[in-house]
């Protein structure tokens, strides 16, 4: 019970760290009073560091735009041919000859009657067998 007490002041502490942080007033990126204490010449430096930084920014958001859609489109298709990839590797197992031909680019098959064949998507495996 300690221990969870402990735990509990320790979170307390940490929001209120936030809390207090994050209302900080801030100018051109740093906190007001410490803006305030610059000389005109550091805040000038400070007002120019922060504007370019800004602009650094804009440059670069149709580029970081293009990079989360390239990798969502890679995780995409990546996804797609893990599943395809795993319903091509299911083959069938079968007993006698096959008749195949093609229909257009497809390769069709049908069993005759004593060899075991070994099929997937990217052809036909004649194996000899019992």
């Amino acid at each position: 019970m300690a221990v969870s007490l402990k735990n509990n002041w320790v979170v307390l502490l940490v929001s209120v760290m936030f809390v207090i942080t994050g209302c900080t007033p801030t100018i051109f990126g740093m906190p007001e009073d410490q803006f305030n204490q610059l000389s005109p010449e550091q805040q000038q430096q400070v007002i120019d560091s922060y504007n370019k930084r800004l602009e650094i920014e804009q440059q670069n958001k149709p580029k970081e735009h293009l990079i989360d859609v390239l990798g969502s489109a890679i995780a995409t298709k990546n996804a797609k041919s893990d599943s395809q990839s795993k319903t091509d590797t299911k083959s069938t197992t079968t007993k006698g000859p096959m008749n195949c031909h093609y229909e257009g680019t497809t390769q069709v098959c049908s069993q005759s009657s004593s060899k075991e064949t070994n099929s997937s998507s990217s052809g036909t495996y004649w194996g000899v067998g019992p």
